[in-house]
């Protein structure tokens, strides 16, 4: 990404393990990001081992989660792209929902994130 890039991010952590259709549904869901100078990027962070199983009050994963999946979108102009790039980012979040448990860390903060307080 250019260093001037403006960017939104936003969690969901997946309490299950995804089969291979889960994950066809979900890379064919990205597959839908705008175009035309827009970028986006999906990324899980695995959690295993004393991290997984933990307390929640002492690690900043919820407990019993299988990955920290995050979603990136980003846009070097203001205006429209930055409406397409939170508009993507919101659909494919809701798309996504059903493979969550509805939580989300919090070191990715997002003003359009409803909820926030129980979700982190």
């Amino acid at each position: 990404m250019p260093d001037l890039a403006r960017e939104e991010k936003q969690s969901g952590y997946i309490a299950r393990k995804l089969d291979a259709r889960d994950w066809t549904h979900i890379l064919n869901g990205f597959l839908q990001k705008p175009e035309r100078g827009r970028a986006s990027s999906a990324s899980n962070l695995m959690v295993a081992g004393s991290v997984k199983y933990r307390g929640r009050q002492r690690l900043p994963f919820h407990g019993k989660v299988d990955m920290n999946l995050f979603f990136d979108v980003f846009w070097m102009s203001e205006d429209q792209e930055r409406k397409a790039a939170s508009r993507f980012l919101d659909r494919f979040l809701r798309e996504m929902a059903p493979y969550g448990n509805g939580e989300t860390y919090q070191n990715y903060p997002r003003r359009a994130q409803l909820d926030y307080r129980r979700r982190y």
